[in-house]
């Protein structure tokens, strides 16, 4: 795909010019338009069948502005008429999506790209957002794509969708990666981080519909972007497959600290500091393993709304599950207030481990800010509460609100 290493935002009339000049065809993730042409009904029902039928398969791009060969093949970058007011052509577009697509169609972005003819081309990119689309505006069926052409579902089609196979195939990838990432912690495999003596804070954010992003074209921004969890100064390596953030205590070999980002989009960290035994409680001089109430959630909700803004601002599009474990808490209790005359204070753990239940997280709504991640991940947290013998996480008011501070 011509366009799979660039960032949508990052698309200019150079790349649409590469369209002609390697003349690339339409294909199951390409289609070109000459003209962009929205005030019909019908046109705005083509519209949709297009955008739905990227979406009831893999993903694709739809290009206005381009003029095809008629065989396919991309001829001239032509482009249309500049429109009086982009912003306004915009929320016309997502309206017209948004009336005419059922369910919403959550994997779909898009851009105008100024051309030196003083016209303008369209950009579109939908994603596969794992639901099934049904066009509006008197039409009521369902599109897939087959090589460049839009086709309407059959009856067929649609069954095998609703069993999910690729869903059900995805989520099993999903727990594998996850359980991948856990295995390597616990092992010393993940970048160096030892976890032989201490518990360990793990966070995944794994992509529903995983694709490439345009990483290694970044790496100016990464280093801040993604840093690692529960760090104040951090290195940076890059592997053949991905990117790591850093961070080594002094006078140590061995991170205690450590973010990963991969090319499909995933993001995998751990922290081994945040759990460590060596932390003060109740008397300087004892060493206790206790979970910190407050700490643990606060770096969680600051991390994973930090990463998937960092994600969000490379295009990598939603949904996201989210994972949180703590590794390695035999032994370990839940320190929540020295004066609590609560016994569950001091019930140790007696498991090696607490894999929460992924969290879905399939807007931007739901990290806008760190708030609105602490709403996402509260039933992640009341799962590790529980965990220790509380019925739930005891930083959330009874509005539902997270009350521990940022």
């Amino acid at each position: 795909m011509i366009f799979e290493n660039v960032a949508l935002r990052e698309i200019s009339e150079e790349h649409l010019q590469t369209l002609k000049l390697l003349r690339v065809a339409e294909e199951q993730q390409l289609e070109f338009k000459r003209e962009l042409t929205l005030s019909r009904d019908a046109e705005k029902r083509e519209f949709c069948k297009d955008l739905s039928a990227f979406a009831n398969s893999v993903g694709g791009w739809l290009v206005f502005g381009v003029a095809e060969n008629g065989s396919g093949y991309a001829a001239d970058l032509v482009g249309f008429e500049p429109v009086p007011n982009e912003h306004d052509c915009e929320e016309q577009i997502r309206q017209i999506v948004a009336s005419g697509v059922s369910p919403h169609l959550q994997g779909f972005d898009l851009k105008f790209v100024p051309l030196r003819n003083g016209r303008k081309a369209l950009v579109i990119r939908v994603n596969n957002d794992g639901s099934l689309h049904q066009v509006r505006y008197n039409d009521n069926r369902f599109y897939k794509r087959v090589g460049n052409i839009t086709m309407v579902m059959d009856p067929a089609d649609i069954a095998t969708f609703h069993r999910g196979p690729t869903a059900r195939d995805r989520d099993d990838e999903i727990a594998e990666e996850r359980h991948e990432f856990e295995a390597d912690v616990k092992s010393g495999r993940f970048h160096g981080l030892r976890a032989d003596d201490t518990g360990v804070l793990a966070l995944a954010i794994i992509p529903r519909n995983p694709s490439a992003i345009p990483l290694f074209a970044k790496r100016q921004n990464l280093v801040t972007l993604f840093p690692p969890m529960y760090c104040s100064g951090w290195d940076m390596l890059y592997t053949q497959q991905s990117i790591v953030t850093f961070g080594v205590l002094p006078g140590k070999e061995s991170p205690y600290s450590v973010t990963e980002v991969k090319g499909n989009g995933s993001v995998t960290a751990a922290n081994s500091l945040i759990l460590s035994p060596d932390r003060p409680y109740l008397q300087a001089h004892q060493r206790a393993l206790y979970v910190p109430s407050i700490a643990y959630e606060r770096e969680l909700i600051i991390s994973a709304h930090k990463y998937l803004a960092a994600l969000s601002s490379l295009d990598a599009p939603p949904p996201w599950r989210v994972c949180v474990s703590l590794l390695n808490v035999r032994g370990y209790i839940m320190y929540v207030d020295p004066l609590s005359a609560d016994p569950r204070r001091f019930q140790p753990l007696s498991k090696d481990e607490i894999l929460a239940e992924p969290v879905t997280v399939s807007s931007q709504q739901q990290y806008a800010s760190a708030n609105d991640m602490a709403g996402s991940l509260r039933s992640a947290f009341d799962e590790v509460w529980r965990a220790f013998g509380y019925p739930r996480s005891l930083n959330f008011d009874d509005s539902g609100q997270w009350r521990g501070g940022y």
